[in-house]
């Protein structure tokens, strides 16, 4: 019986990981205009206990216990399948054990609320604001925590179109709701109870598009024992692993809260949300890589899974690096222009937090092949060590460093566990040359730092007038970075090239 599931091949790959970047161009968009404004009318010390709440929400996906991931991952090894009665019972079984989870969600909740104002300093009429935005977002994050379900069964299905463009659309409404809150003065409460309003609103057309879409939802009559043992037994060790990514990424805004005060968070922040877009670049294409590793593996198509590990270990080293380039170069001017010179001290702690982003992002990209193998249980001996080794230095070097030494904390584990463990045991895994993955980033990372040397030395263009500008001149560095790295490889330019042209074909005819 010919197969039913959509064709793996290099195009769809190349255009799902494109309806990503389209998402995140619009959301990282969006922040990178918000923040400024945030700061302006919120102040520092609010905005600060923004970034906090924010912080604390994000740690309900520690109760995500590897489900969401789970399920993608299943879906995309059954995608082949004529019949969906299997796929069906998967989701409702998933989404029960969500619902489970949101309750778990009010416990921690309720647990953290009595400690908020002691453990960041916050007191007074702004401990109650804090209190009743993180009860908001709370409540929220408990009704809405069964979307990753629904995120990852598209993601199975290798549609990306849809969730990126519910993304986009929540992005923006929620920048109408955080702009509409702070004309009419509402404060943290009314930006908080914006975007808790439009998070349930997204969630709610996840859930009715995967139904129409992919004939599949949640029937109370179709969650089964069987299957909760099946998602429970492949999951459980992610659990681990996605404390550890926790602690590893999203403990460092708490970590500067408890050892330099809460207003020394909105410093980090902003940093931080200056490389949040390359994470969410680096977990773009991972997003794509999973499912599409899964599904070839479920076809024993072997070269097609070394090829697509040696090429996106490779396009993560390409995209995310000349981001390094522009914070050690025009970092202290992006603050200046973007948030105001108050900001410019940080520059040094951007630089580290871009490198250590652009090397999680290849730790990252290697992994996908590692869950796609069913080893998930051998990550924990990678990500336990590291994490405990990036809080362990992130409070001793915040202490003698202040912010930079947090973002050394998390870069220096990182890099040894990504190019001397994950990446040899991916390679191990797909059967792919150790060597062959490391020539692939040497390339990038070379064009990378000549292009550092070029600006730094040989051009020396250290000032800018504007965001515009600056934003033109960095495009460039960009555009030219990537177009030296494709010229530089033969293979990979003729894939690219024959790629374009039968998109090109098409839309002709």
């Amino acid at each position: 019986m010919p197969s039913s599931g959509p064709a793996v091949r290099a195009g769809r790959v190349v255009a799902n990981v494109l309806y990503n970047y389209g998402g995140l161009l619009v959301s990282t968009a969006i922040g990178f205009g918000l923040t400024p404004v945030l700061i302006r009318h919120l102040g520092h010390q609010t905005f600060g206990v923004y970034v906090l709440i924010s912080s604390m929400i994000g740690y309900t996906s520690l109760l995500d216990l590897g489900i969401g991931v789970s399920v993608m991952k299943l879906v995309a090894d059954h995608v082949d399948d004529e019949d969906r009665s299997e796929l069906a019972v998967l989701v409702s079984s998933g989404v029960a054990l969500y619902m489970g989870l949101g309750a778990a969600v009010l416990l921690a909740g309720a647990a953290l609320y009595p400690f908020l104002g002691s453990a960041f300093g916050v007191h007074g009429a702004q401990l109650h604001s804090f209190r009743t935005a993180y009860v908001i977002a709370a409540v929220s994050a408990a009704l809405t925590f069964p979307s990753a379900i629904y995120t990852g069964l598209n993601q199975g299905f290798h549609d990306f179109r849809a969730t990126n463009t519910i993304g986009a659309l929540q992005s923006a409404a929620s920048a109408c709701g955080y702009l509409s809150a702070v004309e009419i003065g509402a404060g943290l409460v009314g930006i908080v109870s914006a975007g808790s309003l439009v998070n349930f609103i997204a969630y709610f057309a996840k859930v009715v598009y995967t139904k129409r879409a992919h004939g599949v939802g949640f029937s109370a009559s179709l969650v089964r024992r069987k299957a909760l043992r099946r998602i429970a037994s492949f999951s459980w060790p992610l659990i681990v692993g996605n404390l550890a990514v926790t602690v590893i990424f999203d403990v460092d805004n708490v970590v500067v809260g408890a050892v330099l005060g809460a207003a020394t968070v909105t410093s980090f922040a902003v940093t931080g949300g200056a490389t949040s877009a390359m994470e969410s670049l680096g977990d773009a294409m991972n997003a794509v890589v999973l499912p599409t590793a899964s599904t070839l593996r479920s076809r024993n198509d072997q070269n097609g899974l070394q090829r697509l590990l040696l090429e996106s270990v490779r396009i993560s080293a390409l995209v995310l690096g000349p981001f390094v380039v522009l914070a050690a170069t025009w970092g202290r001017q992006l603050f200046k222009l973007w948030v105001g010179a108050n900001f410019e001290p940080s520059a040094p702690t951007l630089s580290v937090m871009a490198l250590g982003v652009t090397v999680a992002m290849v730790q990252g990209a290697a992994t996908q092949f590692v869950i796609a193998a069913g080893k998930q249980r051998w990550m924990l001996l990678v990500s336990v060590p590291e994490a405990i080794a990036n809080l362990a230095l992130s409070v001793l070097l915040a202490r003698h460093m202040g912010i930079v030494g947090v973002a050394w904390g998390t870069t220096i584990p990182t890099f040894f566990t990504t190019f001397l463990v994950v990446i040899p045991y991916a390679c191990r895994l797909t059967e792919a040359s150790v060597l062959a993955a490391y020539r692939r980033l040497a390339l990038p990372f070379a064009v990378q730092s000549c292009a550092y040397l070029a600006l730094k030395y040989v051009l020396g263009v250290r000032s800018f007038s504007s965001l515009l500008t600056l934003g033109a001149a960095s495009l460039i560095v960009l555009i030219t970075c990537y177009a030296l790295c494709l010229a530089l490889e033969p293979r990979e330019r003729a894939t690219y090239i024959a790629l374009a042209r039968r998109r090109l074909a098409r839309k002709v005819a």
